[in-house]
Parts: C-alpha cells; structure tokens; sequence
C-alpha cells in the first residue's frame, strides 16, 4: 500500500486539467499535464489499509468476491472501453 502522501500527491491527476508537480527532483519547473486518457486503477485489502475519503470521492468503488471471475473481466472490459467512468454504472 502506498503512504497516504503519495495517494494524496496522486490525488491532483484525477482532477479536470491534472497536473502534477515534482519538486522532489530539483530540476523539474514545470508541471507535468494528465494525458486526457488518463486512468488509475486500484485495488486494495481493507487489511493492509484503506484509501482517503477525498481519493474514494474521485473513485468508483467494486466489491468483487473472488469467485466471480467471469464477471470480474466484464467489468474490467466495460471499464476499459469507457472514457466516461459515470457510464459503467450505467451498463450495471
């Protein structure tokens, strides 16, 4: 799991015009802009963590129980081939 700063650094690609700023480097000035196809996946276990309110705001949430595999890669064809994440709940 990573460190609640790095998911909150994250946290600025997912907005509209995402950009993100590593001063970490020194010699990075400039921001770097979100390619418009931009998408983050995650995935995660409750026992190793969970993921800030402000993250899960910009996020659509899955449970999925091991069991449904077919389901699970409809899903993620459904996900993939959007590029308007509010259309999966739509299809489902």
């Amino acid at each position: 799991m990573f460190s609640a700063a790095v998911l909150d650094r994250l946290n600025t690609c997912l907005e509209s015009n995402g950009e993100l700023l590593l001063s970490e480097r020194g010699d990075c000035e400039e921001p770097i802009k979100a390619h418009p196809n931009f998408r983050v996946f995650f995935t995660m276990d409750e026992a190793n963590g969970t993921i800030s309110r402000a993250m899960r705001n910009r996020s659509i949430e899955l449970f999925v129980l091991p069991e449904q595999n077919a389901w699970n890669r409809r899903i993620l064809d459904v996900i993939v081939s959007n590029s308007d994440n509010f259309s999966v709940i739509d299809k489902f």
